[in-house]
C-alpha cells in the first residue's frame, strides 16, 4: 500500500476516546489537554471529535525526549 493509499482509508476525525488511544494517553488525561488548549476538539452536533491534523499538530508540539545519563 502505498503512502497515498493510506491517507485516503486513514480517518480524518476521531471520537476522544479513539483520539486518547491513539495518543496513548488516558480520556480523562486528553480532557485536560482540550480544556488547557492544547488540543483543539471541533463539533458536529452533541458528538466531539478531533481532527487527525490535530493530533499530529498537538504530538509536533511537544517537547522532544532527552537521555539522561546516571550519575
Amino acid at each position: 500500500m502505498t503512502k497515498d493509499e493510506d491517507n485516503q482509508t486513514a480517518p480524518i476525525c476521531f471520537s476522544p476516546r479513539t483520539a486518547a488511544k491513539a495518543l496513548g494517553i488516558g480520556v480523562t488525561t486528553l480532557y485536560a489537554e482540550m480544556k488547557a488548549g492544547r488540543i483543539a476538539a471541533r463539533k458536529i452536533g452533541r458528538r466531539t471529535i478531533i481532527m487527525r491534523t490535530e493530533i499530529e499538530r498537538y504530538l509536533a508540539s511537544l517537547p522532544s525526549a532527552s537521555t539522561h545519563k546516571a550519575a
